[in-house]
């Protein structure tokens, strides 16, 4: 896959059609990528003091931050919200859709050094469960990331699926090798998957925007290096989501963690 620029609005949005995703070059300043790893920080340290925990964080073994969510709502005030109004994302966005963009979560997956954790194989969207496919992540490396250090693996041109599912999802479920969180795509379903597998290789600032069809997981992070990603989910003012199916997931979430966690 060709490396894409902030420049080169129709390339980047011809990758991601094609392959479900794009990898934008750049994307911070310095100085944001400093601004944004001070705040991670900041936050973190906040959700340890006042004893954050599933669903909105989990932690490694070692007891650091793996990942967290829900952050917009917890820290209305962080200056990474402000990421998902850079122009570059609101003309994406809308050359894509034919529609505005709107910020809908907020979440960090930390996978620090050492310890960081495996990610399932899935499909955002078997989570929100917008109607429409019109929902988008903006995965953004405030580290350096790599295969070696648990960098995102896509299977390019996975979310072009066609299968039972109306929106063109792969069955999901409860891994048992891992503690709540997600549900994940069975290993005998993944196998039967002939998409090329696909890990960007980035530098702090560069993002990755991905659909919330295509397949995608991480492995641990067993490296020397902290491997962490602000992933900013975007939608449109006109998406439309499927509440039933949601509210089942939900459900489905709050049964997992209580289990998992007792």
């Amino acid at each position: 896959m060709s490396k894409t620029s902030l420049g080169n609005l129709q390339k980047s949005v011809d990758d991601f059609r094609i392959n479900g995703f794009t990898v934008l070059r750049s994307f911070l300043k310095k100085n944001e990528i400093k601004i944004a790893k001070k705040d991670v920080k900041k936050m973190f340290s906040i959700l340890k003091k006042k004893n954050f925990g599933p669903p909105f964080v989990f932690f490694t073994e070692d007891l650091k931050v793996d990942a967290a969510h829900k952050l917009g709502k917890i820290f209305p005030n962080t200056p990474l919200l402000k990421f998902a109004e850079k122009k570059v994302i609101k003309d994406f966005y809308k050359n894509l859709f034919k529609d505005n963009s709107v910020l809908e979560n907020l979440q960090i997956f930390a996978k620090p050094k050492k310890s960081g954790g495996e990610t399932p194989f899935h499909q955002d969207n078997w989570y929100w469960n917008a109607k429409d496919k019109s929902r988008i992540n903006v995965w953004i490396a405030l580290d350096r990331v790599t295969k070696r250090n648990g960098g995102v693996i896509y299977y390019k041109g996975s979310h072009k699926y066609k299968g039972p599912d109306k929106y063109g999802l792969i069955k999901h479920v409860f891994p048992k090798r891992y503690a709540g969180f997600l549900k994940g795509i069975p290993d005998a379903a993944l196998n039967k998957l002939k998409h090329t597998k696909y890990t960007a290789n980035l530098y702090p600032g560069d993002c990755i925007i991905h659909t919330g069809e295509v397949v995608h997981g991480a492995k641990k992070n067993k490296s020397n290096i902290n491997r962490t990603g602000v992933v900013l989910s975007i939608a449109g003012k006109k998406t439309k989501y499927d509440k039933n199916k949601a509210n089942i997931y939900k459900q489905e979430l709050a049964n997992q963690v209580l289990s998992s966690y007792d």
